[in-house]
């Protein structure tokens, strides 16, 4: 059924909406290349994987938890 049809029923389901063409990034590669993929691409989650297989995925708010508790150890001097 096509993207009309569906919303003139008031029915829309994951498949109308979701990316089919994903941006992925290996289990191992560092933390702050997935961050600089996920920056450059200007998307809020990336699937990892392991192989062709998913593992995971790692999203914005990931990185924001991860850079206030690096704050937390470390205060700014903001003087």
């Amino acid at each position: 059924m096509h993207w009309e049809n569906r919303t003139k029923r008031k029915e829309i389901v994951v498949r109308d909406i979701m990316k089919k063409k994903l941006i992925t990034i290996s289990i191992d590669k560092p933390a702050l290349k997935a961050l600089t993929l996920m920056r450059d691409k200007d998307i809020g989650c990336l699937p990892i994987v392991k192989g062709e297989r998913l593992v995971g995925l790692i999203t914005a708010y990931d990185f924001l938890t991860v850079s206030a508790k690096l704050f937390e150890e470390k205060p700014l001097d903001c003087n």
